[in-house]
């Protein structure tokens, strides 16, 4: 992990997300993660967090079989 910056008590550091759902796995390397530096709570932000959701969403199981995909986060 790498901090990009940090503003006030927040820091980004870049991670790997995996998700699992229906028998898909979706990977997204360097998704955008930002950590309280007083909690050390994590969270993305919602725009990342709805991307990610709409990237697990997408229907690419083919024939019963489990898939993965691999993404790498691109900043709008």
């Amino acid at each position: 992990m790498s901090a990009a910056r940090k503003q006030d008590d927040l820091i980004e550091v870049h991670k790997t997300y995996t998700s699992s759902l229906d028998g898909r796995i979706v990977v997204v390397e360097d998704v955008p993660f930002m950590i309280d530096t007083e909690t050390q709570e994590e969270y993305l932000e919602p725009l990342v967090s709805q991307r990610l959701f709409d990237l697990v969403r997408q229907p690419e199981q083919r024939d019963g079989q489990v898939t993965a995909d691999l993404y790498r986060w691109k900043r709008d």
